[in-house]
């Protein structure tokens, strides 16, 4: 499903139906669904998550911290090549989490974050929480900067 000016106008939002319908061993308490929202009007950017959730369906968990290579660029418009599985930006607090759909376990709605080539990397070296927190990392800005461990200052 897409939506067009969702959060706010200039972008683009998908959530996925039917990943959570096929089974994978390290789905316990919930299945995922899965949602991006950037600030684009490219219609790329959810097709890339909807064959992703397609093409690993019952190979890959989507647990959050997972990093997923695209294989290439999602859009034309972007360097972008990869997602970062994490807590979807749009919804409220907790409202992602045990979603009743009638089936013998709930669902939950996974947040997918583009990122660059390179970052993967970054995630593994600084850990997910500083990079989440980093001052690059912009949760809808498929323009930003690569965020670098080396340019990383913690707050305070």
């Amino acid at each position: 499903m897409v939506y067009r000016d969702i959060p706010e106008a200039g972008h683009i939002t998908g959530v996925t139906y039917g990943l959570s319908e096929v089974a994978h061993p390290d789905w316990h308490f919930s299945r995922p669904e899965l949602i991006i929202s950037v600030q684009s009007t490219d219609l790329a950017w959810p097709l890339a998550v909807a064959e992703m959730a397609n093409q690993l369906r019952g190979k890959c968990p989507f647990v959050y911290g997972d990093v997923i290579d695209f294989g290439g660029k999602i859009s034309e418009e972007s360097a972008m090549s990869a997602f970062l599985v994490f807590v979807p930006s749009i919804l409220e607090r907790g409202a992602h989490r045990g979603i009743d759909v009638g089936a013998e376990q709930p669902v939950h709605i996974s947040g997918m974050h583009p990122l660059y080539e390179s970052e993967p990397a970054v995630v593994t070296e600084i850990g997910l929480d500083r990079f989440w927190k980093h001052p690059n990392f912009d949760l809808y800005d498929v323009h930003r900067a690569a965020v670098e461990s080396a340019s990383f200052k913690p707050p305070g």
